[in-house]
């Protein structure tokens, strides 16, 4: 079980990881592309605090045993990660067959 001075350890040492390489990419790609990056990795860490909520309300309301609760949360996030990239793969792959796909796409982020 990992405690929380231990977890907020490793959280610093990724968001310092994360915030170097935004530095990188300023250095070499200038401060366009940095920013893109920077507005991407709020918004990733943003969701990604939301879903600590979301696990939290599911592993209470199924009474997921506190023994397997880091077996569910390890699959859960990795068929989140098998389906973002098939998810993605296809959407690239729509996009470069009917650039018109653009506005529908767009209509679901409105």
């Amino acid at each position: 079980v990992v405690g929380i001075r231990e977890a907020a350890a490793w959280s610093a040492v990724w968001v310092t990881l994360g915030v170097a390489f935004g530095a990188v990419v300023w250095w070499v790609w200038g401060a366009e592309f940095a920013g893109q990056y920077f507005a991407g990795y709020v918004i990733e860490k943003s969701l990604a605090v939301d879903n600590v909520f979301v696990f939290a309300i599911i592993f209470s309301y199924f009474a997921v045993p506190r023994q397997y609760q880091h077996r569910v949360l390890f699959y859960g996030v990795l068929g989140a990660l098998i389906f973002r990239s098939i998810f993605i793969a296809a959407g690239s792959v729509l996009i470069a067959s009917f650039a018109w796909i653009l506005y529908i796409f767009g209509a679901f982020l409105v």
